[in-house]
């Protein structure tokens, strides 16, 4: 199934969420001149399906940041910022980012917080559990 949005109920989406590509890149797929999603708005969408919330609203924004840092805090930043010199700076939402989509709605099932947190710590934890075997795995591989 797709990942399908709407910005429309976005205050001010065109200028909050589109810009126009100042260069051809591949990675995201724009060319030069294009409207393309700003790297915000884009990391909202696809965060979304683990934060378990089709909509930002006036009412869960909160919960929703809540959801995204926590998501964060265990895998990482989803943006990162290119320096100067070439290196990638992680870039963690805040909750201005969050509040300031109040609006955007993704086709993605909402879940309880129960049933929330049982999939992404479940997963969390289950993750690093493999990530330990395989060390242990490969290190007594090697002292053999």
């Amino acid at each position: 199934m797709s990942l399908n949005y709407n910005l429309m109920k976005i205050e001010d989406y065109e200028s909050r969420c589109m810009e126009v590509a100042t260069e051809t890149t591949f990675g995201r797929a724009h060319k030069k001149g294009e409207t393309v999603l700003k790297p915000l708005t884009h990391t909202l969408i696809f965060i979304s399906m683990s934060v378990g919330l089709g909509r930002i609203t006036a009412k869960n924004w909160d919960v929703w940041y809540a959801r995204a840092r926590t998501v964060e805090a265990l895998d990482g930043a989803w943006r990162t910022q290119t320096e100067e010199d070439g290196t990638r700076t992680p870039v963690f939402l805040t909750p201005a980012d969050v509040h300031s989509h109040i609006g955007l709605s993704i086709n993605v099932a909402n879940e309880s917080d129960p049933r929330w947190r049982k999939r992404v710590v479940g997963y969390s934890v289950e993750e690093r559990e493999r990530k330990a075997a395989k060390w242990l795995r490969e290190t007594e591989t090697e002292a053999a």
